[in-house]
């Protein structure tokens, strides 16, 4: 599904089996907010992040990733009121989708995390990186982990033509912007690349329209979108 990092150190110490995690459910018409075991959210993140995995050692693999991902990430919605949110800007969760291999993949687990100078790493991943996995500063601007740097990685497949693409309504782009605190043109006419990074990505945008440009960072144009369009 997702590259993963590899870094469990021998004799590294596992999580107790009393953590839980506040986790927000999303629903079309409602929300609700739930208290659950960490071993039962891992499996319910196999469900939504890595149900296509057809190796059972990659599946234990992913749900090393899922744990250490929601205990370094635990808390980043205090100040809504829960831990995580059960969408992409978090860890996809779907806890209906658990089935009996997924469990067991996450039980076969338990209590393992990925761990960097004492502390849990920062366990990204990614579904497709092209062939080139970009350096963290990249993508998570004052981010430090030494082990997230970019290289070229085999086992991520490339897209076939025409690849990846994405569509939007003009305005609502603008609107999220503006919902960030991000400035836009009066009007968006066209989104141009001005810099890549070391790997090729979009580094820095130019959007412009109504006589006006306005420089933005790549970085910050997806996660204004991604909050208002994507994983929202």
């Amino acid at each position: 599904m997702r590259t993963l990092l590899l870094l469990a150190l021998a004799g590294a110490p596992l999580l107790g089996a009393q953590v839980t995690l506040k986790v927000r459910l999303q629903a079309v018409d409602s929300k609700s907010t739930i208290e659950m075991p960490l071993e039962q959210y891992v499996a319910g993140v196999l469900a939504g992040e890595g149900s296509v995995l057809r190796s059972g050692e990659a599946l234990k693999a992913m749900a090393v990733a899922a744990r250490t991902f929601a205990i370094y990430s635990r808390g980043r919605h205090t100040a809504e009121g829960y831990d995580l949110c059960a969408t992409t800007h978090c860890q996809r969760l779907d806890p209906k989708a658990v089935t009996p291999r997924l469990e067991t993949a996450a039980s076969a687990t338990a209590g393992e995390l990925l761990w960097f100078a004492g502390k849990p790493a920062f366990a990204v991943y990614s579904q497709d990186c092209g062939g080139i996995a970009e350096d963290v500063g990249a993508v998570w601007p004052g981010v430090e982990a030494s082990y997230l740097a970019r290289h070229v990685d085999p086992y991520c497949t490339r897209q076939p033509a025409p690849g990846w693409h994405w569509t939007a309504n003009p305005p609502e782009v603008l609107r999220a912007l503006a919902v960030s605190q991000l400035r836009g043109p009066p009007v968006l006419e066209r989104i141009a690349m001005e810099r890549r990074t070391a790997s090729g990505r979009a580094q820095e945008l130019v959007l412009t329209g109504g006589g006006e440009s306005v420089r933005i960072s790549a970085s910050a144009f997806r996660f204004a979108v991604g909050r208002a369009l994507g994983w929202n």
